[in-house]
């Protein structure tokens, strides 16, 4: 399953450098399918969103604990929230949940559960 965490906001210009650089080390380290995701959109409907965060490949929901460990503890440090959610293979993006500096911290088993995923 295609699943996003992306940053919940649209102008990350002030934490962008040690985030990506944070974003890179930790997908290094990793044994999971992923790729850092840093795009501004430039959609004239929405000029000011930002993709900022990880795109992984997860097949056992015992794979969210580390993404979202590290994603929380990178949440507290810049005071930002994410929101998970699901990359369709049609290209649509399905927002499913939210959890960070304000949204608190995830439940792994309620994210499985919200993502579908049984294993």
């Amino acid at each position: 399953m295609k699943i996003y965490f992306y940053l919940d906001g649209e102008d990350f210009a002030e934490i962008e450098g040690p985030f990506v650089e944070a974003l890179e080390q930790w997908l290094t380290s990793q044994e999971l399918e992923g790729s850092l995701v840093n795009e501004k959109q430039g959609d004239p409907d929405f000029p000011d969103s930002w993709r900022l965060g990880l795109d992984l490949t997860l097949t056992k929901k015992a794979q969210l604990k580390a993404p979202l460990n590290f994603l929380y503890s990178q949440a507290k440090t810049h005071k930002q929230d994410f929101v998970i959610g699901i990359a369709h293979d049609s290209g649509e993006m399905e927002n499913i949940c939210y959890f960070g500096n304000e949204e608190g911290r995830p439940d792994m088993f309620e994210v499985s559960c919200y993502l579908g995923m049984e294993k």
